[in-house]
């Protein structure tokens, strides 16, 4: 017996050698999601560089408050149940069976 670990199946087909699935990794109400990497995307190109930096200038302007996306965050919507409930479709979705009941 061995253990093997599939990450991102992009076709059911991947997964039929494989009976259990199991999700590592979700993301709740209870969780904050860093927006650093849109700052850096943004920067990345002039265009999109130059109406980032207009966006910081009007936010500063506005509220004194400076726009900074490395320490910005959102929160996700999902309830834990309703997250267990997205995965647990997910995992069915691909004719697996769940390790959590």
């Amino acid at each position: 017996m061995h253990n093997q670990l599939l990450l991102l199946p992009r076709d059911r087909d991947d997964v039929l050698p494989y009976r259990t699935g199991v999700s590592l990794h979700g993301h709740t109400r209870h969780s904050r999601e860093g927006l650093g990497f849109i700052q850096k995307f943004l920067k990345q190109g002039s265009l999109s560089r130059r109406w980032y930096d207009g966006k910081q200038e009007e936010c500063r302007r506005k509220t004194g408050i400076a726009l900074d996306l490395e320490r910005a965050y959102w929160t996700p919507p999902l309830t834990p149940a309703s997250a267990l409930h997205v995965e647990r479709k997910q995992i069915a979705a691909l004719g697996l069976h769940r390790w959590f009941r």
